[in-house]
């Protein structure tokens, strides 16, 4: 009776792994990309490969990525090791303590000998200082990872495998304050606003601030480059709807609600985007233009050198700056900074934690960017009109 029952259950099992995906195909479901990447297409058919062993594998990649059921299994599988043994799939999280999820890249890393990287910090300085002799006002900051707002929520394990990031983090902190550079300490800011606040500052699946955390950026830029403002009270708006990225990586997809601010300045700022292609390798920069129907805007222009950190801000930067261009740091080179910085009259320098080591090392080994800037002359700003032109009515 056994040996029936077994072989009845897989024969029903196997029946509905053709049946259901079928039975969702002739529905109209399709598949849909789940990863950051096309799905595989089924190979042409020709005789020639009935015998040919890549043939099959291709057609059998395609047809998995194809079927409609897939990505239900997948987070079904995730979500089941994810609530019931506090795992998570795939090798860029890590479960942390009270459900959170970490991404492990803000885990793992080498501590970094202090020599090296003040080298670094000083030839970042170098362009502070070119930045300041041009007549341009700046700000960096080192947007946290939020296992440093949240050191809490890791395990021991995990809290002992990441010592040298603490190491770093607090060694660049401190390098950063001796530098002499306008530098915004957000890792104290978040700190204390968390302390302060109700509303999360990081949520448990995601790596980036909420719109919440970003406020204490915005409001120490708006304080810094534009006083003459009235930064007005905070106020939520209707929520954004998400799949949190940390989510993504461990195959759960959930979507959650974002909590959404606005500083009430009076009236309302409008923010138009527009993406601004470039020869060169990198994203396209980012041209964001404002208009607001009460509270005045600041008539300075605002490049601001970015990751993905500032997506969350870009409404709340444009509240008060009626003209922004971002350029991502996948696109940076010395020559380029220094065009767009021809034309600039603010320039912010923002840096996830995660990233900022790396950058440092790729980018300021030298002092190439501050050379960059001082060499810098009349025709560059003619070059930046053509990626970063005036809106109309700063027309001369």
């Amino acid at each position: 009776m056994r040996s029936d029952f077994s072989r009845l259950f897989w024969f029903g099992w196997f029946l509905a792994m053709l049946l259901v995906p079928a039975g969702m195909y002739a529905a109209g479901m399709r598949a849909r990309p789940i990863e950051e990447r096309p799905m595989s297409r089924p190979p042409d058919f020709n005789t020639a490969r009935l015998f040919d062993p890549a043939y099959y594998g291709a057609l059998d990649k395609a047809l998995v990525e194809q079927n409609p059921a897939r990505e239900m299994a997948i987070k079904a599988y995730a979500r089941l090791g994810y609530f019931l043994f506090g795992d998570v799939t795939g090798t860029q999280v890590a479960a942390g303590k009270d459900g959170w999820i970490h991404l492990r890249q803000t885990l793992l890393g080498d501590c970094i000998p202090e020599e090296r990287m003040k080298s670094q910090v000083d030839n970042l300085a170098a362009l502070g200082n070119a930045l300041e002799a041009s007549g341009k006002s700046y700000l960096f900051t080192v947007a946290p990872d939020k296992e440093a707002i949240y050191n809490d929520k890791l395990t021991p394990a995990q809290a002992e495998l990441s010592a040298c990031r603490t190491a770093n983090r607090e060694q660049l902190d401190t390098l950063l304050k001796q530098s002499g550079m306008e530098y915004f300490d957000a890792w104290s800011a978040l700190r204390k606003l968390r302390a302060e606040i109700a509303q999360p500052v990081y949520v448990p699946y995601e790596t980036h601030w909420t719109e919440y955390g970003s406020t204490v950026f915005i409001e120490h830029i708006v304080k810094l480059f534009a006083p003459e403002l009235n930064l007005g009270p905070l106020v939520e708006i209707e929520p954004q709807t998400k799949t949190p990225d940390l989510g993504r990586m461990a195959g759960m997809y959930f979507q959650r609600d974002f909590a959404r601010v606005r500083f009430d300045r009076g009236g309302h700022q409008n923010r138009n985007s527009n993406q601004v292609p470039h020869p060169e390798p990198g994203r396209p920069f980012v041209h964001n233009t404002s208009t607001s129907n009460g509270a005045p805007l600041s008539s300075r222009r605002v490049l601001i050198l970015h990751d993905s950190f500032m997506y969350e801000a870009w409404d709340q930067v444009s509240q008060f700056f009626g003209d922004t261009l971002y350029m991502h740091w996948d696109s940076l080179t010395p020559e380029r900074l220094a065009t767009l910085v021809s034309t600039a009259d603010v320039i912010i320098i923002q840096t996830v934690e995660r990233e900022a080591f790396e950058r440092l090392s790729t980018h300021f080994e030298t002092d190439a960017y501050a050379s960059a800037i001082l060499a810098s002359s009349p025709e560059l700003e003619a070059e930046a009109e053509t990626f970063w032109p005036r809106p109309p009515s700063d027309a001369p």
